[in-house]
């Protein structure tokens, strides 16, 4: 609210606190950009009504636009290092979280906390497109980088320009994609 203060739009932009899943029953309308940011997909253990949620916002002729962590960089084992990548969690998991119980949250791995219990589903890039694909989204680009940010793995290393990759590795694996659809006018 105070960066919507500062830019000047306070009294053009709106904030409400919602369950994606929820979002139909408190919000109206349809947007020129839809988009959807880092983790935000492991949160989620139904991806097609994610996209029908996010579809049904984009105004005919609009965009939906997402970056995202890339689902390879959650199937690497906790203990992997650099020079010692191994998978260690599923590509495939099914329908059912992976439980994780570690202390710490994503944003801050050294915080005291008292919930330390979390679920977590890692859903294949097939199927993220594959579910806005359905939700009635042409998919215009999908682009995978070497590297992403704001995670706390071990084997990653964050450069000067802010951005993690594997150190020696640089250009080996793809850690996070962009993704732009256009929902078709009419």
């Amino acid at each position: 609210r105070r960066l919507a203060d500062e830019v000047g739009l306070a009294s053009r932009a709106r904030f409400l606190r919602s369950n994606v899943y929820d979002l139909p029953a408190v919000l109206e309308g349809e947007f020129d950009v839809v988009f959807t940011s880092w983790g935000v997909l492991n949160w989620l253990g139904d991806l097609r009504r994610w996209a029908q949620v996010a579809a049904r916002y984009v105004r005919p002729g609009g965009t939906f636009y997402m970056a995202e962590f890339h689902p390879l960089v959650f199937l690497i084992d906790d203990a992997a290092r650099p020079d010692d990548l191994r998978l260690g969690y599923p590509y495939f998991q099914g329908p059912e979280p992976q439980r994780f119980d570690e202390p710490g949250s994503y944003a801050d791995p050294d915080a005291e906390t008292r919930n330390t219990v979390t679920y977590e589903w890692n859903h294949p890039l097939g199927e993220i497109v594959t579910r806005l694909i359905e939700a009635g989204l042409e998919i215009e680009h999908l682009h995978e980088f070497p590297r992403t940010r704001g995670l706390s793995f071990a084997f990653l290393e964050k450069g000067a320009d802010g951005w993690q990759r594997i150190p020696g590795r640089e250009g080996d694996y793809p850690l996070s994609f962009s993704l732009r659809a256009r929902r078709p006018m009419g």
